[in-house]
């Protein structure tokens, strides 16, 4: 087993976002709402025609982002947010990427929108994100959500919901019906940029840490690619990551193209 960082707490894994291009054909979404329930709170640039305002983070950034209502919103890398609130709703759109929603309890429904379902959160702190595949995660930390599918076409009416306790979580796939909540499981808490791994292939560890790295890490053979891998990583290093997985495996770190590392197998002596 390798152990590069102390276990995090809970949390949930995505491996990289999902960028805004993939998702114009995708036709779900979640509505988290908190009724009535702590970086970095830099302006930015207007989200179009609602006047909504957008925070985004850069491949490799974390933000950590007070909100006027004093809610705490975390982006992970490469995420895009837009919030516009008024006197009596708090809308936030989660365009791209991963993010975590402490939220502060004000009297105001606190709507969370990433597709086409809706979620009635009754609790404080939860995680919403995208997938590679282009499924959504919602993983609840504290208090109660209910999920719902809206039916296209018919007023946006509710037919099915799921309700999620503290330490569950729900991967809803494009065009499918909701299923059972899960567990979330023993894995790292993200926003310490740690990731748990248990005998997961190379491949998806390297997934998890190109999500942070500008330069990207590729390997060329599959057998290596399959390579089982157990431990506790901080992902945001590529250089350093790709490093421990050589001594551990046997393996050769090419830097010899600009913005690719390639991990191989060391040639027979």
């Amino acid at each position: 087993m390798l152990k590069d960082e102390p276990q995090g707490t809970l949390g949930f894994l995505k491996k990289s976002s999902v960028r805004a291009g993939m998702l114009g054909g995708i036709l779900m979404f979640f509505v988290l709402v908190v009724w009535g329930v702590a970086g970095d709170r830099s302006p930015t640039t207007p989200a179009g025609s609602r006047g909504a305002t957008q925070y985004v983070s850069v491949i490799g950034q974390m933000r950590r982002i007070p909100l006027a209502d004093g809610s705490v919103v975390t982006l992970d890398s490469d995420s895009l947010l837009s919030v516009r609130f008024d006197r009596t709703s708090r809308y936030l759109r989660l365009e791209r990427g991963r993010a975590r929603f402490e939220v502060s309890h004000d009297g105001r429904p606190f709507a969370v929108i990433a597709g086409n379902d809706r979620v009635v959160a009754h609790g404080t702190v939860f995680d919403v994100g995208y997938r590679d595949d282009g499924s959504i995660e919602v993983a609840l930390l504290r208090g109660a959500i209910d999920v719902s599918r809206l039916e296209p076409g018919k007023g946006r009416s509710a037919r099915r919901q799921v309700t999620l306790e503290p330490g569950q979580r729900l991967v809803v796939a494009p065009h499918s019906d909701l299923p059972a909540p899960e567990a979330i499981g023993h894995e790292a808490d993200w926003t310490r940029q740690l990731a748990i791994f248990d005998r997961a292939p190379l491949s998806d560890v390297v997934a998890a840490a190109n999500r942070y790295s500008v330069d990207k890490i590729v390997i060329p053979d599959p057998a290596v690619a399959r390579l089982r891998v157990s431990g506790t990583f901080r992902i945001v290093d590529a250089r350093r990551l790709c490093t421990r997985l050589a001594e551990v495996f046997g393996l050769t770190v090419d830097e010899s193209t600009p913005g690719i590392i390639v991990l191989r197998r060391q040639p027979p002596k």
